[in-house]
């Protein structure tokens, strides 16, 4: 049959082009994004022998991923002398930073016998060459070349640092042998006493040669000596060395980084060595006074008002031409202006900012004080941006509406206004930002829209103190430890922003606080900032990353988890020392070992929303179904892993493990296998025979039963997970602490917050009308109450009823006038006298700040607070109605409270009493509205007095229906006894206390 050549023309063609595009397919697909191929890790270098001449090429360092190290060793014999000359090739990285690269010779034995310093600064990995030539005193027939560091930190990824660690060659034969820690001949040599990486100025690091006659074993000689060098980690500036001694005694009287390089040997061999980067920080000392912060000196002050103010100034805004999203530092958002006299700059456009930076001479790793003056003479709000998103408070003077973002609509609390200059205060850290360029101090207008209530922020001055002592409040506590109160904050990520691995413990002894808790898995491990857990866990697997032509690209191998930076055992080393109860709080939605059956189903039969992490561009599944028993036990491994290895001391500062329920982590699921159980477990039989039939009818009649259900295997699994942990204690720790809502803030839909779909189809409108017609919510007690399990769209209620269990201690969420004064509410999630609150404010915020050269934005006030004495408005009316055991702060940031005297000040009084029950004693009309507490434990009485008005109280006539009184004192900041009267029922005594105040009181009574 014969087709003509048009027809063949209209077959052919397209078929032509469908092949192509077929084709193009296929190599789009091969080409489409995947994990980069990584050769596996060399086993040998390259060596080059000439006469007289050894070359060995391109020894990597031990490597932390892609920022691997090269060194060139070069050994050349000329007229009967030995030279090595040394080349290190460092890697072009962003913000990494190499301490002390070194060369070492070794006898086969590991016994060093000549080593070539680079440098003993610390300096920045630039894709810069530093070579260096030394002397060597002869080489033995076999020998082995070390290459390595003292210490290597990739800002970046914040578990991948550690140090000193090194390469070992063969040097016959160029295998290498080692690529890990620096091995030590002899590691039992020295003894280090209490071996901390971090101490205070003034106190002894001591370090001693051990007797060797126990040791008859080894053949170490008794004429070994200890050398030892000092320096500035910086500067690499030698500070102090000494040779030939015994034990070593080091008094580091200033506050900074030093590089301690200590060795033990004999003549030109070194059988002991090791590097150590010590932090040493402002000596601690102890006050009874919350106003005294410690010894300060200034270090740098910027008159916001002053127009030829040396300090570089930033401000902008959003452009509006460009979309509402757009931060701008090209446009202006600030002008100077005149109040009481006084010349200070305020934001003048919608969502403007401004800021300077401040800080001559920073230290890394070193706290600071900041103060910042501002006005209140009218309300205002202040979204405050510290350091390179490292802190990003927030304050409200006049009123609150809780939180500057649109679907949220907080109750409003008008706080009254001093009409003076105000100075908010807080420690901050020197992050390798901040030294480079000093602390970038801006604050943002949240814009009209979103703080309807408010004028622009207005600043006058901005300082920044160096500590010299940092006063540490002092809590009065003479009962015992069973009856302890706890108070911590609850940072978003693992760590802080700027990798300062002690900031959060350091910040929370200067705040008063007694306990510390570390998110040990924050976000699933696929958190934004961190992308890891606290502990040296393989169950979450990090993928080796490589950067090539500027781009980062991950691989398809997987780092070895034991090389991560155990920040698990650095948060329990410090808070050991520094005598803080550790809460270890877990965000669990299944590890990487979770089998895929095993993750959560929506209740549309779809796998939970992937999280996809920013740094890879991987979506990973973070839910888990606990029905299924490879979801429990892979959580238990997960909590043996964190628990089990920990050296014994710690494990006396363990307290309650922490749940905390995270995005989809660990959402009622729908699987195939929850709802067998649900059928086999509750007798109830579902419509259909397919699993979709199954969930419709599960939607349509058995909702609540099935929610219900679940719950309860939830707790179960919780107290399971308890039991594990205690287990592995030997201890009784106490309830385990549970906080069920995954939104942060008050969690109430409809209560507080609008519902995404309703904002989205009806509420958007109110921001078309006048601002004093904006609507806030009528809201009761019972709407807070009923609001606990409801379920919403985005939020699953809590049936408190089945968590009654002595073994769990569901968290209470409080914000606001109403949470907070409701004895109902609070109330009802006590259990067995015990009761946990978190002080929840909505924390995410639309106000950012635009720097340069940053190509993103921040965003500024992310954790909002109350103006001045205010700030512990919650937690004093909270005493006034309940009382709690365990008192936690979320935040965004690390610790970082505004007002640390006010702070303090509660924080001291709250800790001081015990935690026993406590009766409200009725007062008459001389105690002004106070509302006072008592309580007895071995014959003693405390007094809890609360003044939760906004006006002072003066004087107020108190009566304790106590007999024999003999003795009645303030637990803080009072040594003198308080005058009472003895009265037939009782005895009474005059008191003052500031607006929003609780004081804390000891009475004795004769007998005792």
């Amino acid at each position: 049959m014969k087709i003509s050549k048009q027809l063949s023309k209209k077959i052919i063609v397209p078929f032509l082009i469908l092949l192509t595009a077929f084709t193009f397919c296929e190599i789009a697909a091969a080409a489409s994004p995947g994990k980069l191929h990584l050769k596996p890790p060399r086993k040998k270098v390259r060596v080059v022998r000439k006469p007289g001449e050894w070359i060995y090429s391109r020894i990597p360092s031990p490597g932390n991923n892609y920022d691997e190290l090269k060194y060139d060793v070069r050994v050349s014999v000329s007229e009967g002398e030995t030279f090595a000359k040394c080349t290190l090739f460092t890697t072009k990285e962003r913000d990494d930073l190499i301490t002390a690269p070194y060369v070492r010779f070794l006898y086969t034995n590991g016994v060093e016998f000549a080593m070539v310093e680079f440098s003993n600064a610390t300096f920045w990995s630039n894709g810069g060459v530093i070579r260096t030539t030394v002397k060597l005193p002869g080489l033995p027939h076999h020998y082995y070349i070390a290459c390595g560091y003292g210490y290597y930190k990739d800002t970046m990824y914040s578990h991948m640092q550690g140090g000193p660690e090194e390469t070992i060659v063969d040097a016959s034969t160029g295998k290498i042998l080692h690529r890990g820690p620096i091995k030590n001949a002899r590691k039992f040599v020295v003894d280090i006493k209490d071996d901390k990486d971090i101490i205070q100025a003034g106190k002894t690091y001591y370090v001693r040669i051990v007797d060797h006659s126990s040791m008859s074993t080894t053949d170490v000689s008794e004429n070994v000596s200890l050398n030892y060098k000092v320096f500035n980690s910086g500067t690499g500036r030698l500070l102090s060395s000494m040779e030939d001694v015994q034990d070593v005694n080091l008094r580091l009287r200033f506050s900074g980084n030093y590089l301690l390089m200590m060795q033990v040997g004999r003549d030109s061999d070194v059988e002991w060595r090791t590097m150590k980067q010590i932090t040493v920080l402002p000596a601690f000392e102890q006050t009874d006074d919350p106003a005294y912060l410690g010894s300060l000196i200034p270090n740098d002050s910027v008159s916001c008002g002053l127009r030829k103010d040396h300090h570089q100034l930033r401000d902008g805004r959003t452009d509006t031409t460009l979309g509402e999203e757009v931060v701008s530092g090209h446009l202006t958002g600030s002008h100077r202006t005149n109040i009481w006299g006084i010349i200070g700059r305020a934001v003048n456009y919608d969502r403007g900012f401004f800021g300077y930076m401040v800080g001559v001479n920073l230290k890394l790793n070193m706290p600071y004080l900041l103060e910042i003056k501002y006005t209140e003479d009218m309300p205002r709000t202040f979204s405050f941006l510290v350091g390179s998103g490292m802190y990003t408070p927030g304050i409200h003077t006049g009123h609150t509406m809780g939180q500057p973002e649109p679907r949220y609509f907080m109750e409003q609390i008008k706080f009254p206004l001093n009409d003076k200059e105000a100075t908010v205060k807080f420690i901050v850290w020197a992050g390798l930002e901040e030294v480079r360029n000093g602390f970038y101090v801006g604050v943002v207008d949240p814009g009209s829209l979103s703080a309807p209530f408010s004028r622009k922020p207005l600043l006058l001055e901005i300082s920044l103190n160096e500590f010299q002592t940092i006063g540490i409040p002092r809590i009065r506590r003479t009962f015992p430890i069973e009856y302890q109160r706890y108070t911590w904050v609850e940072p978003e990520d693992a760590l802080p922003k700027d990798d300062i691995r002690f900031s959060p413990l350091i910040n929370s002894v200067f705040y008063g606080l007694n306990s510390v808790a570390p998110a040990v898995l924050s976000w699933n491990a696929h958190g934004t900032a961190n992308n890891s857990i606290l502990f040296k866990s393989p169950r979450y697997r990090q993928q080796i990353r490589s950067l090539i032509d500027g781009t980062e690209y991950e691989t398809d191998k997987t780092e070895d988890s034991n090389k991560r930076y155990d920040y698990w055992d650095e948060y329990l080393k410090w808070s050991n020392q520094l005598k803080l109860n550790v809460f270890p709080r877990i965000e669990y939605g299944g590890s990487d070992d979770l089998p895929e059956k095993a993750h959560g189903v929506k209740s549309d039969g779809e796998p939970a929303v992937p999280y996809v992490r920013p740094s890879t561009g991987k979506s990973l599944s973070d839910s888990v179904d606990i029905t299924y028993p490879e979801a429990l036990e892979d959580a238990n491994n997960l909590i043996s892993e964190g628990v089990l290895n920990i050296k014994e001391e710690y494990k006396d500062i363990l307290k309650q493990l922490i749940i905390r329920r995270r995005a989809n982590f660990l959402l009622t699921s729908y699987s195939e296998n929850a709802i067998n159980l649900f059928e086999k477990e509750t007798k109830t039989k579902l419509k259909g025979e397919f699993l979709k039939q199954k969930r419709l009818d599960i939607i349509a009649r058995f909702q609540p039963q099935y929610r219900k259900w679940y719950q309860l295997k939830l707790m179960n699994f919780l107290e399971k997970l308890h039991a594990t942990y205690e287990e592995i204690l030997e201890t009784d720790t106490g309830p385990l602490i549970y906080y069920h809502w995954r939104r942060s803030g008050m969690p109430f839909e409809n209560v507080y917050f609008e519902t995404l779909q309703n904002w989205n189809t009806k509420m958007k409108n109110i921001r078309k009308l006048p601002f004093e017609g904006f609507p806030l919510p009528n809201i009761n007690e019972d709407d807070l109450t009923n609001a606990v399990g409801e379920w919403s769209t985005t939020e699953e209620g809590l049936f408190l009823d089945i968590a009654s269990s002595n073994s769990i201690l569901c968290e209470v969420p409080v914000y606001g006038k109403l949470a907070s004064n409701s004895g109902k509410y609070i109330n009802m999630f006590e259990r067995n006298g015990k009761l946990a609150v978190k002080i929840a404010p909505a924390i995410h915020s639309t106000s950012r700040i635009y720097l340069k050269p940053k190509s993103r934005s921040y965003y500024a006030g992310e954790t909002f607070y109350h103006p001045r004495q205010y700030i512990m408005y919650e937690p004093v009316s909270i005493m006034s109605v309940a009382n709690p055991t365990y008192l936690s702060f979320e935040q965004a940031s690390p610790v970082c409270f505004p007002y640390a005297d006010y702070a303090r000040r509660f924080f001291m009084n709250f800790l001081s009493l015990p935690d026993i029950p406590m009766e409200e004693v009725t007062q008459n009309s001389q105690a002004k509205g106070l509302i006072v507490k008592m309580g007895t434990l071995n014959s003693k009485t405390y007094v809890a007095i609360i003044n939760k008005d906004f006006l002072p109280v003066i004087d107020a006539k108190i009566f304790l229906p106590v007999l024999n009184a003999n003795q009645i004192r303030q637990l803080v900041n009072n040594k003198d006894d308080i005058p009472f009267f003895v009265q037939e029922k009782g005895v009474t005594f005059n008191i003052s206390l500031d607006s929003v105040e609780l004081k804390a009181l000891l009475l004795t009574s004769a007998e005792n």
